[in-house]
């Protein structure tokens, strides 16, 4: 299965949120998609899907046409609907909740996966998970990394000592 190693890439922190400013939020449902097949890879029994992600990327760019709208005339017929300040906050709060509910459960992939490494048994943080959700997601799969090739390296030098 895994040979020590997490399988999904490190990502500067700061390159996430300057994607995410970026796509104006689009990028966050777009991260689990990228991150799917590698975190099912991983020493885990729950898996992560799509489904979840594509819908919240769909709202979320229909709620950003929306708001949009009043700055393109040929869209201005969306900005005159009572529906066009409420529908973009309704997404939002949705898309919300869905990205929460996906950082938990890849919390949980992660947390299973790194269970099974004695030296890196780090806990998560709830309020972390929540406040912060994929960057916080990344800095901890960026810190298992780190963890890895530092101990492969170890690894390497002490086997050059003793062989």
């Amino acid at each position: 299965m895994n040979n020590g190693e997490i399988h999904t890439d490190s990502a500067s922190i700061i390159m996430l949120v300057s994607l995410t400013v970026m796509t104006f939020g689009l990028f966050i449902p777009f991260w689990f998609i990228l991150k799917k097949g590698s975190l099912n890879s991983l020493q885990s029994g729950e898996k992560i899907g799509v489904s979840v992600s594509v819908f919240v990327l769909i709202i979320s760019a229909i709620g950003l046409v929306i708001r949009l709208a009043p700055f393109f005339p040929s869209l201005s017929w969306i900005a005159g609907y009572q529906i066009s300040q409420t529908l973009p906050k309704l997404f939002d709060a949705v898309a919300f909740l869905l990205i929460t509910a996906q950082c938990f459960k890849v919390k949980r992939v992660l947390s299973d996966h790194f269970s099974t490494y004695d030296k890196w048994n780090k806990p998560f943080s709830n309020i972390a998970t929540i406040a912060f959700q994929i960057f916080y997601l990344q800095y901890k799969i960026n810190r298992f990394n780190e963890h890895e090739l530092i101990n492969k390296k170890l690894n390497e030098i002490r086997r050059e000592v003793v062989g």
